[in-house]
Parts: structure tokens; sequence; C-alpha cells
């Protein structure tokens, strides 16, 4: 990798066990290059890192400073223009100002250069290309990254979506275009959504013959892939209707291991499926409010 980088930045050095740093004060974080090769026979290493080091040149100046956003041409940043769901807690300056679409969810637009994933805030892509314009882009290139996914249907009715691409996740804004493609039922009761990474996604539709048992099976997939994940995102599950609206179905709990459902505004498809499931609120103590404890 250091090679590969003084060929085009000559007296670059390590940083970190993790990191180079050029002479321009560029610094490139080896995490992902890692993870790549971790995936890839030995012999073609090199010509994997000279694939990678052009991704994230193409980001990178020829002093070696950041590209900034008006160094790209309207093209190229439609062109790269993805969408990336983050937690909340994530502090870039980039993320912090974009909506949560639900509790534990942010929706955040990236530009894909190389690989190399550089958040965009909104309000500047909005500026220079128009809202309608920029929402489109990052929607209809999604289709990049679902042409990369693994599809597993377990036969419980739980479709699990997943990809090496930290933009898997988002894929939950393409609801109709993931069902058409991997021939996932699309009912008119919507689905319950798990998104414990980054990397994937599992999808419940809510179809007949659907009851508490599948809810359990997506709670235990999620929570064990939330728990060892490297890019944790949330530990809830979600209710999304057949016209897009999003509704949680829980609230963060006192653990992991017993989060709390929340009872109050559910949408009236989870009550017919799973009314019998939840206690009312007259029926629990004041300290259980507002949710009460889902026992895997």
């Amino acid at each position: 990798m250091l090679r590969q980088v003084c060929l085009r930045f000559p007296g670059s050095r390590p940083d970190s066990p993790v990191s180079l740093r050029t002479p321009q004060g560029a610094r490139l974080v080896l995490h992902r290059i890692a993870a790549c090769l971790a995936r890839t026979e030995r012999e073609l290493w090199e010509e994997a890192v000279g694939h990678h080091i052009s991704g994230l040149m193409a980001a990178v100046r020829p002093d070696g400073t950041p590209r900034e956003l008006e160094d790209y041409s309207d093209e190229e940043v439609l062109g790269s223009l993805r969408l990336r769901l983050v937690p909340p807690s994530r502090g870039i300056p980039a993320e912090a100002d974009e909506p949560e679409i639900a509790p534990g969810l942010r929706l955040t637009r990236v530009m894909d250069i190389g690989g190399l994933l550089i958040s965009q805030p909104s309000a500047r892509l909005y500026e220079r290309l128009g809202e309608e314009r920029v929402d489109a882009a990052a929607l209809a290139n999604a289709r990049i990254v679902l042409d990369r996914t693994e599809h597993v249907g377990d036969g419980e009715g739980i479709h699990l979506i997943g990809s090496d691409s930290m933009l898997t996740a988002a894929l939950a804004m393409s609801l109709t275009e993931v069902c058409q493609q991997r021939n996932v039922p699309h009912p008119p009761d919507g689905f319950v959504l798990a998104l414990p990474e980054q990397e994937s996604l599992g999808i419940l539709p809510l179809a007949e013959g659907i009851d508490e048992t599948h809810l359990s099976a997506l709670l235990t997939w999620s929570l064990t892939r939330w728990g060892h994940a490297e890019r944790p995102l949330s530990a809830l599950l979600y209710h999304v209707s057949a016209d897009g609206a999003w509704s949680p179905l829980m609230a963060p709990g006192p653990s992991i291991e017993r989060p709390l459902i929340t009872l109050r505004d559910l949408p009236e498809p989870i009550w017919r499926h799973f009314a019998w499931f939840f206690t009312p609120y007259d029926e629990y103590p004041p300290e259980a409010m507002p949710g009460m404890a889902f026992g895997l």
C-alpha cells in the first residue's frame, strides 16, 4: 500500500498501524483495503491495492488535499450520489443536521468516489443541483448496490439482504424495487424491517400466517448481527407501510437483550397481526411505560 501511494505522492509514510499520511497532509485509512484483501486471493493483492489507490486518488487533488464539492462536475456529483443510513450518534457535520427518518435512523447523502464514501450536506447539494435532481439520482443509484447484494429467504417468511457495501441498509428506502428484483412479497399491510448494520437488512412481509414467532426470529437475527457488527446501525425494529410511512416498533430498552416494544400509536396492521401479543397500557405498571419488555 505504501509503495503504491509513494508512486503518486513521494515521501508518504506510515502514520499509525492503520493509516498512511502523504507529505501534503492527507491521511489514508487502511481499514477498507484490509477488508478487501481479506476476501481476495493473495496473488491478486497488488492489483486490488492498485485499484483501491486509484479510487482514493480520484477524491484527492494533485496537492494531496481532499477535493471539495465544487471540484466535481454536475455529472460527477449526480453519478456518484448514494443514500446512506447512519445512527444519530455519529457526529460528522454533514450528517448531524440531516433529519431522522425514525428513531435510531438518519438518512444521509454521500458521494461514492472509487469506493470512498464522502458525506455531503443535503443543503449544499440542493442549492447546487436542486432537491428533485439530487433525490432522484440518489434513489436511482441504489440499484448499483442492489445488484451486488445476496438474498436469502429462510423459508419462514423472512428475507435477508446483505453485501459488503456500507450502503446496503439504505436499500430500505427503495423497498418496492428490492421486492420486485428479489421476488419478495409486497403485501398491503407493509413490512417489519430490521437494520442491525450498514451492510444488511431483514424484511418480514406482513402476509397471512405471520405471527409472533416470525417477529421473534427477526428480532433475534437483528440483535445478533447488531451485537457483533463492525458498523452497527440500529437494534430496533420498524414497521414500513405499503405506501412508505415509517413507524418504530420498539424503543431502546435497559439492555440489548430486552428492548422495549412501543405500544402508543402503533400502526393498525401491527395490531391486526400481533394484537394479542401486546399488553394494554392499563394492565402494565406505571414504571413500565411507555412500553413493555419483549422476552426472547
